[in-house]
């Protein structure tokens, strides 16, 4: 799966600060190149084990709001006071 360097980025700094949440003066932008490298690596791995559980979810949720809207307007051209 291709997860683009922005999203995972986003969740390696998302990881760093929950990691640090107690320490106020831990930052991002403090790391070394080869620290923000392992933070990178780990959301990588994370995101692309997680990511077909939330495609197949988002699927599920797509499909079955698509068969609601079906069901819906199945239920409003069957309707006799609308003919």
């Amino acid at each position: 799966m291709n997860i683009s360097d922005e999203v995972v980025e986003a969740a390696a700094r998302a990881g760093y600060k929950v990691a640090v949440f107690a320490d106020e003066t831990a930052s991002w932008d403090d790391l070394s190149e080869d620290q923000c490298q392992v933070w990178i690596d780990d959301a990588r791995h994370i995101l692309e084990a997680v990511a077909p559980h939330l495609m197949a979810q988002a699927w599920d949720e797509g499909a079955d709001a698509e068969f609601q809207r079906s069901v819906m307007k199945r239920q409003r051209d069957a309707n006799p006071y609308r003919q």
